[in-house]
Order: structure tokens, then sequence, then C-alpha cells
């Protein structure tokens, strides 16, 4: 950090092999911080569609109870004849793609799903109300 000038006088400053290495660690430092808060919002989007899906369901199944038959999605956010609704708003998923409300094979059998971060319904991301019985 002190080097001598011609005239026996020292100097203050940085080296530029300090100044790298000061950059060098914080960059290492930036990484690892943007890695965990990246894992972090990934995993509250996760979150956030499960939380959905089952309240979504909640809702499908308390409308099948009323009126006997599975509503769309779509639907659950009307007006009844009373004025109630069964949910505020229609949401969509945190990926910002449309739910999806799959019939069973048996009456009353139904998944609610988020097609997840590929957006491909069917594969292994999805994030369902319940695992299909069928």
């Amino acid at each position: 950090m002190h080097t001598p000038n011609d005239d026996g006088r020292t100097t203050r400053g940085f080296t530029l092999v300090e100044i790298m290495v000061v950059v060098m660690i914080l960059g290492l430092l930036a990484t690892l911080v943007v890695t965990n808060v990246q894992r972090s919002a990934d995993d509250a989007k996760l979150a956030k569609a499960r939380t959905d899906t089952r309240l979504l369901a909640d809702a499908v199944r308390m409308h099948y109870v009323a009126c006997g038959q599975l509503p769309t999605l779509a639907q659950l956010a009307e007006p009844d004849a009373k004025g109630r609704r069964a949910i505020d708003e229609l949401v969509r998923d945190p990926w910002d793609r449309d739910y999806v409300l799959h019939p069973g094979p048996a009456a009353g059998e139904f998944v609610v799903l988020s097609p997840g971060p590929n957006g491909t319904v069917g594969d292994d991301d999805d994030i369902r109300s319940r695992p299909p019985s069928w």
C-alpha cells in the first residue's frame, strides 16, 4: 500500500491487484445473494400456486354441493341468484397463466391445477389441488 517515490517519500493508494481482489470478492458475494434470493422467489411462487389450487378446489366443491354440477372456474367468480360469489375474482397462477379445472371420471371428481413454471399441462411440474385418484 505504501510505495516509495524516487525522492524517498511514500505515496498512499491501492495497487491494481488489491482492487481486483476486492472486486472478485464482491462479485462472488453478489452471486451467492442473487442465487439465494432467486431460490426463495421460486419457492414462494410454488407455495402460492399450491394455496390457490386448494382454495379454488374448495370453491368448486362448494358449488358442486349447492348445484349438483361442476362449474367452470369462470362461473365461480360470477354472482349466483342471491348475488353471492364463490370467489371474488378469478386469479392467475404466479407465472401469469390460467388455472385449469379437469373433471374426473366419476361425478364430482376433479382436479384444479396450475401448468407450473414451464406452462405445459400434464407433466411433472404441474401443481395440483390434490393428486388424481383415477
